[in-house]
């Protein structure tokens, strides 16, 4: 009886912990030459949510962030974002 137990409760936290979804976005550099990435960020949007989440409480950086160039070398990448059981919004780029 002890032996399915701990059956049961090993597949209960397996069940839990294997529904964790984690999304990624990621620049990757497939080419044999290092690349350049200039990120151009959109303040009209970046204001909008910044509104919005002061509205709802949330605190938030007053600094407007600045654009800003990536350097990527061949075969290597840039994580954008990532996050936990939410695809990442990219409402500022």
């Amino acid at each position: 009886m002890n032996f399915y137990k701990n059956v049961i409760v090993i597949f209960t936290l397996f069940f839990l912990i294997s529904c964790e979804k984690f999304y990624i976005s990621s620049i990757v550099n497939d080419s044999k030459n290092k690349i350049t990435v200039n990120v151009k960020i959109d303040n009209e949007a970046v204001n909008k949510k910044r509104k919005k989440y002061l509205e709802k409480g949330y605190e938030f950086n007053e600094e407007n962030p600045k654009d800003y160039k990536i350097e990527i070398n061949p075969s290597n990448s840039y994580d954008l974002d990532g996050r936990m059981h939410v695809k990442p919004d990219f409402y500022d780029i």
